[in-house]
């Protein structure tokens, strides 16, 4: 149950990623809904649209690697909804690949990478149950070079 709050405040807090448009992004994608705002179907016949904008050169100026990462991104969410499913029958890996790759897909879109919220489950020290943590690139790095200086100033010692 903690699982879709947890995606809901992940999704409120990427919504100012999608706030500013690009000259090169076409509104829709610049203001992506949020997959909590739409149904499958919907969520679907979006990423659609994305594919053939991409295909049709609408968005000239991404590089081979932007690209291929699209199609990457475009290919997990394919996979995890393939057949019918819903984002309700996916499993809690599912859900959060889905959201991740849709978060990539817009933010290349928008050349707002650094911005993108990615979840990732992280075990926490102490327990045995992991916890769903959402943070943009950005964010992590911060978190990382602090924990690098925290560990620094740990070791060093006072004369």
């Amino acid at each position: 149950m903690r699982l879709p709050l947890v995606l809901c405040a992940a999704l409120l807090a990427a919504a100012p990623a999608f706030a500013n448009e690009t000259a090169e992004s076409p509104a829709r994608v610049a203001n992506a809904p949020r997959i909590g705002n739409m149904d499958t179907a919907q969520f679907l016949a979006f990423h659609a649209e994305i594919r053939r904008d991409v295909a049709s050169g609408q968005y000239a100026k991404l590089d081979r690697r932007d690209r291929a990462m699209i199609d990457e991104q475009e290919a997990v969410i394919a996979a995890k909804l393939d057949h019918g499913r819903t984002f309700a029958q996916l499993d809690e890996r599912g859900r959060l690949a889905v959201f991740n790759a849709h978060q990539r897909v817009v933010g290349i879109l928008n050349g707002e990478e650094e911005d993108d919220v990615i979840c990732r489950k992280e075990h926490q020290v102490g327990s045995h149950r992991p916890r769903v943590v959402c943070l943009s690139e950005r964010d992590r790095e911060l978190a990382a070079q602090q924990n690098k200086l925290t560990h620094i100033h740990k070791g060093a010692s006072i004369d």
